[in-house]
């Protein structure tokens, strides 16, 4: 299902004037109400579509991986952190992780 969603996934022209961001995003299991995100496991889940076709993983798939999609807590509440590179690499992934986190109403923050 992830992967059809990834297929599914049209890039958003960037928008006159807007910089493309130099720095990573973390999106936040907690919705802009303030409310707990669920299900529990729904940073994994995430982070699991970022491995889809993924060059980083090797030809074994063993330990599937992206580095520059991780999952992460802050201060306590579970997350993503997204690299800007993935822009770069592959820009409808990128555009899917921060429209999921539009569509869910979660938190989306600059990081370090």
């Amino acid at each position: 299902m992830a992967s059809q969603l990834l297929l599914d996934a049209k890039p958003r022209p960037q928008r006159p004037g807007v910089p493309l961001p130099s720095s990573p995003v973390v999106i936040l299991g907690i919705t802009t109400d303030g409310k707990t995100f669920r299900p529990s496991d729904w940073a994994q889940r995430l982070a699991a579509a970022a491995t889809i076709d993924c060059d980083y993983c090797g030809p074994s798939k063993q330990l599937p991986c992206n580095p520059l999609v991780k999952v992460v807590t802050r201060e306590g509440v579970p997350g993503v952190w997204v690299s800007p590179a993935l822009m770069e690499r592959n820009r409808a992934l990128y555009d899917y992780m921060l429209r999921f986190a539009e569509q869910n109403r979660l938190v989306v923050r600059e990081t370090e």
